[in-house]
């Protein structure tokens, strides 16, 4: 999975520079941004897995954007770089969980470690979870169905069909092999029973997570992660 990263910086030459860095020595999509304003509507369009901010910026500030961010959205990793570094700035950035409070000029060598560390929080925590989007996943260990980052209620067959359906991420299910997973011979072998269970979870996962395959089978439609 190739991650996501949006630096917001008004200083443009510290932008490209530090932008030029991060394609060079990672494998990130880099958006960029010189404001706070323009920095969310990029976290909107992009939905990046990291963001690198300032705080001090023209149109609206690096706190204003993780504010507005952290109303809906914790799992976004993001990491700070301010010459600011009075403590009630810093206390207040803490409150929005940050990653870490970068003060500037930064080292590239401690920006280095601070992304390393992130992309190691990021990995563990995908480790135990299944990603249809970026806010709607599995938990495999609780068998807890998230859209949108909330919990959605799903049936006893509804869990068996997704642990089914991920285990055989890269494969085509067909009706059968569904139906022997699910009712193992419990019930009389009906296709219409099959699209009804489909149906049902389409419901509740994003669109298109669920691809119609010829000849009657399904599989998950992984470019969506």
């Amino acid at each position: 999975m190739k991650y996501k990263i949006l630096y917001v910086e008004d200083d443009e030459e510290t932008r490209k520079n530090f932008s030029a860095y991060l394609k060079i020595n990672y494998d990130f999509a880099v958006f960029e941004a010189n404001d706070g304003k323009l920095g969310f509507e990029s976290y909107i369009k992009n939905k990046p897995d990291i963001i690198i901010t300032d705080l001090s910026m023209g149109n609206s500030s690096g706190i204003d954007l993780i504010e507005k961010i952290r109303k809906t959205d914790s799992e976004t990793q993001i990491i700070i770089l301010s010459g600011y570094s009075e403590t009630e700035t810093l206390l207040k950035a803490i409150t929005l969980n940050i990653v870490e409070y970068l003060i500037k000029p930064v080292r590239r060598s401690a920006l280095k470690k601070c992304l390393d560390n992130t992309l190691t929080l990021l990995n563990v925590n995908k480790t135990n979870f299944f990603y249809f989007t970026k806010n709607s996943y599995f938990d495999l260990t609780s068998e807890l169905l998230f859209l949108n980052n909330n919990n959605v209620k799903i049936t006893k067959m509804e869990t068996v069909l997704l642990n089914l359906f991920i285990e055989n991420s890269s494969k085509t299910l067909e009706s059968i092999d569904i139906y022997n997973a699910i009712w193992d011979f419990e019930k009389d072998y009906k296709v219409e029973s099959i699209r009804t269970l489909i149906k049902k979870i389409r419901r509740k996962l994003p669109e298109n997570t669920i691809n119609n395959i010829y000849g009657g089978g399904y599989r998950l439609n992984l470019d969506r992660v």
